[in-house]
């Protein structure tokens, strides 16, 4: 009877027959859609039909494919898709299974048409949402398939193009079927994604000059008709992965993408890895964008013996992205991130000094380790950058913790590379100056906390002057408030009034508390560096910009006196002929002290020490111009000769006992200047290890219309003893003990009403 069945056609079963009859006798003519419509209603009429269908179409199909009769194999692929499309019984799965068999079947021809027939198939039917999950599907065959796909190489561009479109399309539905299906097979796991990202990247990078990279930071859609491009729809569907990723596998994307641009080389340019990197933290959610950082830091661990060029591309890409991850890219691991990049700044620094010691050990280009150093800095300067102030502050201390602390200078480092401690105590300091750019604060004390401020100080005295220039620049970075600095160059510091620029504030009670604290500590740090012996005009001048800088950022009278016994005694250091500096210096220092009274005469409004220094100036200008800032800190820094020997007249000097006259007209009380030495320099510090501020001194400003506001100075004719406020304790102290049992029987004895009345006359005769 079964022989029978399978020779004659009425005996065969009825969904056999349905099948039969959608095929044409002329394959050319196509399905025929009303036999289709009879199978259709058979099969949504009997559900559990579904899977014999499905397996007696998918035997047709392989015996068609045998056969080579391609045509009918694409009727039966069409039949297969209208089924799809139209069943949704919980049977479906049943008939799911001899569906994914036949794309595999397709999949398998080298026919290339077919291969996109089947491609088309699966598209459709990744877009299907399952009412039922399938806990025994699996995809390995169609990611391994649609990635060897994508990597086709052949030689004719059209079959090319049409076996990666299909590809990515296919990988595309992949992605979209399994990744929000928590039960489906876990697309991210590595062996997955170590298939699907090269690919991806392969296509992209091979059709870069159709791709959107280019726009990498900006939101991306794929245009309508912009599908039949691999290029850009492997980058279209490389972004969709990338939105669907969750903190758990955003590292699961990444890695492969930085082992296949390692693989294919692609570090060198970078151009393409930026890109990337662009592309990815555009396309991730942000608030998992500093994950993507640290992988790439990661990897640049990984990488540490490589060629730095390599390092230094990683890096530019690094600094590229974090520019679009913004606050988000550093994460709640602050300190680990620039201990990563100090340590590999410490290696590197390493590595540079013994290549100049020992030529021998030379494997890379020093140059090439100086470019790294120099991208680490960069990326250091670009992740600052993210972080608030008090952050900011936080990992400057961090840093100045970890710069070496060098005490004397070593003889045997004078080669070409120089001390290896000094020159990481410059690169720290670079790191430094990139962090510190754009720090804003409300107050000094905040930006100079105890932990940061000893260090800095410490590194200003030393031995190496690139070291203190560089320490200088820090200072310059956290004093300028108010982006005054640019208007401190040497061809601005003797400007007349009118055509003074800076932007004076007034000092802050914090400010001037601050100055209490630490201005002993700085003032004799200034002075002592003013002094060294090696010291290069750029140095003096370094020291002249943070003086000027304290003096508008906390113009108080203390201060004031300060810098004007600090310029007075380094006039008397500049003219003793027993002090070993170069004539530069001592012209540097001579311009410095007209430049530091020149200002204070403005920051004031001290008319009578204005025309005292402007004749100073004319003099000097007339017959001594080596001396005065535009001559000394312009001319002389193009030209570096130190041999030069200037002839410093006492006339050409500033006349100490005019601006102390001066002062007196203009109601400056000079007392303190008068009553110390001028030939040392000492803070005056009241008894006290801080300096003392006069607190009820309110300094000049200029206001918004350029008119002057001149507050009154007061100055204390009596001084408060031990003595004198012991004593009147003790009156009070008997006065209220005489008093204490009259006033209680007072208020015994008076009604609240007279009370009241007694206390307002007590108001009204005070």
């Amino acid at each position: 009877m079964a022989c029978l069945r399978c020779t004659c056609p009425t005996f065969r079963a009825r969904y056999k027959r349905l099948v039969n009859n959608i095929y044409p006798a002329d394959p050319s003519e196509g399905l025929i859609k009303n036999n289709m419509e009879k199978l259709l209603f058979y099969a949504l009429s009997h559900h559990q039909k579904l899977d014999r269908i499905a397996k007696y179409m998918y035997q047709r199909l392989c015996r068609d494919l045998y056969r080579n009769r391609t045509r009918y194999a694409c009727i039966t692929v069409a039949a297969m898709d209208r089924l799809l499309m139209a069943c949704h019984a919980p049977s479906l799965n049943l008939f799911i299974g001899s569906f994914l068999k036949m794309i595999e079947k397709l999949l398998e021809s080298q026919d290339v048409e077919l291969q996109v027939l089947g491609t088309n198939s699966f598209v459709t039917f990744s877009n299907i949402e399952e009412d039922t999950a399938s806990y025994h599907r699996k995809y390995d065959f169609f990611i391994s398939k649609f990635s060897s796909m994508c990597w086709n190489n052949g030689d004719d561009e059209e079959i090319r193009n049409k076996k990666r479109l299909a590809g990515v399309r296919g990988l595309q539905g992949v992605v979209r079927k399994t990744v929000s299906d928590d039960l489906q097979v876990d697309i991210w796991d590595s062996v997955h994604m170590n298939k699907i990202i090269p690919s991806l990247l392969f296509i992209v990078q091979d059709h870069l000059s159709d791709s959107y990279l280019e726009r990498a930071d900006e939101q991306f859609s794929l245009p309508i008709g912009e599908d039949s491009n691999p290029g850009k729809l492997a980058e279209f569907c490389l972004r969709e992965l990338l939105a669907r990723t969750n903190y758990a596998n955003v590292k699961a994307v990444l890695t492969p993408l930085l082992i296949h641009l390692d693989n294919c080389e692609l570090w060198l340019p970078n151009t393409f890895a930026i890109q990337c990197f662009k592309l990815v933290l555009c396309s991730v959610q942000s608030q998992y964008s500093y994950i993507a950082i640290e992988v790439l830091l990661n990897h640049l661990n990984d990488i540490t013996e490589l060629n730095p060029k390599i390092k230094t591309s990683l890096l530019e890409a690094l600094g590229e992205a974090i520019v679009i991850a913004a606050g988000g890219a550093i994460g709640s691991s602050i300190f680990e991130v620039f201990n990563t990049l100090l340590f590999h700044l410490k290696s590197s620094v390493s590595i540079f000094s013994n290549q100049y010691r020992r030529k021998d050990l030379q494997s890379f280009p020093p140059e090439d380790e100086k470019k790294f150093q120099e991208a680490i800095i960069n990326v250091v300067g670009a992740f600052g950058a993210t972080l608030p102030a008090y952050q900011k502050i936080e990992v400057m201390t961090f840093i100045t913790c970890k710069i070496p602390i060098v005490h004397n200078q070593h003889d045997d480092d004078s080669t070409a590379g120089g001390s290896n401690e000094h020159f990481l105590q410059s690169k720290f300091l670079q790191c430094l100056v990139k962090i510190s750019e754009g720090l804003k604060t409300s107050n000094l004390a905040s930006v100079f906390p105890r932990s940061l401020l000893e260090p800095l100080l410490k590194l200003s005295r030393s031995p190496d002057s690139g070291v203190r220039l560089k320490v200088q620049k820090v200072f310059h970075r956290l004093l300028d408030r108010h982006e005054n600095l640019p208007r401190l160059a040497p061809s601005r510091i003797l400007l007349p009034k009118s055509e003074w620029d800076l932007n004076v504030k007034k000092c802050s009670h914090q400010d001037l508390m601050f100055m209490k604290r630490a201005g002993v500590d700085l003032f004799n740090n200034i002075f002592d560096s003013f002094q060294d012996k090696d010291n290069k005009v750029d140095n003096i001048f370094a020291l002249y910009r943070t003086s000027a800088l304290i003096l508008i950022e906390v113009n108080s009278s203390d201060i004031i006196i300060e810098f004007i016994r600090i310029a007075m005694t380094l006039q008397n250091f500049a003219t003793r002929s027993d002090e070993v500096i170069s004539a530069n210096c001592v012209a540097a220092i001579h311009a410095i002290v007209v430049a530091i009274f020149h200002l204070i005469a403005h920051l004031q409004l001290l008319q009578a020490l204005e025309k005292v220094i402007a004749q100073t100036i004319l003099l000097r200008q007339e017959e001594a111009k080596y001396l005065l800032p535009m001559k000394v800190f312009i001319t002389q820094s193009q030209n570096r000769s130190d041999g030069n020997s200037y002839s410093v007249n006492h006339k050409y000097l500033v006349d100490i006992n005019g601006v102390i006259e001066a002062l007196n007209i203009d109601g400056f009380d000079t007392e303190k200047i008068i009553s110390n030495d001028m030939m040392d320099y000492k803070p005056i510090t009241g008894g006290t290890s801080t300096l003392s501020i006069d607190t009820e001194y309110i300094p000049a400003v200029i206001d918004d219309g350029g008119s002057p506001i001149v507050s009154k100075r007061r100055h204390v004719n009596e001084l408060i003893t031990f003595s004198k406020m012991k004593s009147a304790i003790l009156d009070i102290g008997d006065k209220s003990h005489n008093n204490n049992s009259v006033t209680i029987e007072k208020f015994k004895s008076l009604t609240i009403d007279d009370i009241i009345h007694k206390a307002n006359e007590r108001v009204n005769t005070s």
